[in-house]
C-alpha cells in the first residue's frame, strides 16, 4: 500500500508544466501583501470618472480655479487656463504667508522636504512620478497659499490681497474637492515653521492655536454656505445664449486682477 509521501510524489510527476505554474500561483499569492487599509488621497475611480454622466461627477473631484497637491496638479497647462491663473495667485498667496512672520523661502522648503516621506505616503500617486524635491515645492506653495487663503478668507480682507469675489467663491469650493485635497500634517509643518521664524517666542503656543481655530472657522463657514437654503442661491437662466470663446475669456480674466 502506497505511503501519503508517495501518493503526493506522483501526484507531482502527473501534472503539467501549465498546472504547475498555476498552482505556483496560487502558492505565492498567500504571501503577497494585501493592499492597505489606510485612508489615503486618491484619484476618483474610473469607474465614475469615466461614467455617462462625467460632466456632472467631475464638478465633485476636478477644481475650476485652484488645483492644490500633485493629483490635478498637471491638469491643465493652457497659458490662459483659470488652473494656470490659480498658479500665479498661490505663489503670490505663499509669498506673502511666508513675509507675514519675516520668514525665508529656503528654510519652510527644508522644514518640508525633512518630512517628504510621510507626506507622500498620504497619497495613492496610481502611475504618478514625482521627485521629492518637485513635490516639496509643491507643498510649500500649495500648503502656505492655502493657510493665507484660510486667514483672509475668515477675516474677510481680501481687500488687503485685491482678490475679486468671483475667484474666492470659486477657490473656497476647489479646496474641498476630492482629489484637491493637502494632508493636515503638511498645514502643521508649515505652521511650525511660520512660528519658529516668528520673532516674539512667547506667542509660539498662541500662534498655533490661533490657526487650529482658522482652520476650523473656516471649513464651518464653507459648510455654512454650502447647505444655505436653496432659494438663496443662484439660479442659472439657460435661456441665455451661449457664451462666445471670447466672452469666456474676459469672463475669467475678470476673475483675475493681477
Amino acid at each position: 500500500m502506497a505511503s501519503d509521501e508517495d501518493e503526493i510524489a506522483m501526484l507531482h510527476i502527473l501534472l503539467t508544466e501549465d498546472e504547475s505554474g498555476k498552482l505556483k500561483l496560487l502558492k505565492e499569492a498567500n504571501t503577497k501583501t494585501l493592499p492597505s487599509n489606510k485612508i489615503l488621497i486618491r484619484k476618483v475611480p474610473h469607474q465614475l470618472s469615466s461614467c455617462y454622466c462625467k460632466e456632472d461627477c467631475e464638478r465633485y473631484f476636478q477644481p475650476t480655479c485652484v488645483a492644490i497637491g500633485p493629483l490635478n496638479h498637471q491638469r491643465e497647462t493652457n497659458k490662459h487656463s483659470r488652473i494656470q491663473r490659480g498658479e500665479e495667485c498661490k505663489l503670490k498667496l505663499a509669498k506673502m504667508f511666508i513675509d507675514e512672520c519675516n520668514g525665508k523661502e529656503e528654510d519652510f522648503y527644508e522644514n518640508v522636504k525633512k518630512e517628504i516621506k510621510s507626506l507622500k505616503d498620504c497619497y495613492c500617486f496610481e502611475g504618478q512620478k514625482w521627485t521629492d524635491e518637485e513635490l516639496a515645492f509643491m507643498f510649500l506653495v500649495d500648503g502656505c497659499a492655502l493657510l493665507l487663503f484660510i486667514v483672509l478668507y475668515v477675516d474677510d480682507k481680501w481687500e488687503v490681497f485685491r482678490v475679486t469675489h468671483g475667484l474666492v467663491g470659486i477657490a473656497k469650493v476647489d479646496f474641498f474637492l476630492l482629489e484637491n485635497q493637502l494632508p493636515y500634517q503638511l498645514l502643521k509643518i508649515l505652521i511650525d515653521s511660520f512660528v519658529e521664524a516668528s520673532e516674539d517666542e512667547d506667542e509660539d503656543e498662541d500662534f498655533k492655536k490661533l490657526f487650529k481655530e482658522y482652520i476650523t472657522d473656516f471649513i464651518n463657514k464653507i459648510f455654512f454656505s454650502l447647505i444655505a437654503p436653496q432659494q438663496h442661491r443662484i439660479q442659472v437662466d439657460h435661456s441665455q445664449p451661449h457664451l462666445s470663446h471670447e466672452q469666456k475669456q474676459e469672463e475669467e480674466e475678470a476673475l483675475f486682477i493681477f
